[in-house]
């Protein structure tokens, strides 16, 4: 168990507790949702903060963000000297045959391996870069 501080901490942690035992008891996330739902209504919308100054509510000093955000995403796209591999479930790409862990968070998505000498490669999505893989020793060294 992680440690807890304040009221806030136990009322957060007992509510989430009670929305996945609904969801197991019941077998119904539709349950469990709307037990959330009940919570995050009363934390944001009924109960005032001391954080927030003044008691205030967190409804009262929400403000969306002025940037939009597009419904879909851009295709990933990699330089021309990059060669691409779709990492497969379970967060596996294939390098001549061989089976290299990646992450389970990239599953269905292209990383781009830019060569950096015969052997190594740096390993990317999109623009961050993940590590530099050795093909000598099929490993993924992480940045630092």
């Amino acid at each position: 168990m992680w440690p807890i501080g304040s009221v806030d901490d136990v009322r957060i942690a007992n509510v989430l507790i009670e929305v996945v035992h609904a969801i197991i008891e019941s077998n119904d996330a539709g349950k469990g949702q709307r037990a959330f739902n009940r919570f995050r209504q009363e934390y944001n919308e009924e109960r005032p903060h001391r954080s927030l100054g003044g008691g205030r509510r967190p409804s009262e000093v929400f403000r969306s963000s002025p940037r939009s955000y597009p419904a879909t995403l851009p295709e990933v796209a990699y330089p021309q000297d990059f060669v691409l591999r779709k990492v497969k479930p379970g967060g596996y790409m294939k390098w001549h045959g061989q089976i290299i862990y990646v992450t389970k968070a990239l599953e269905g998505e292209y990383v781009g391996l830019k060569p950096l000498d015969h052997d190594r490669w740096e390993l990317y999505f999109a623009r961050l870069p993940l590590g530099v893989f050795d093909a000598r020793s099929s490993k993924i060294i992480k940045p630092r």
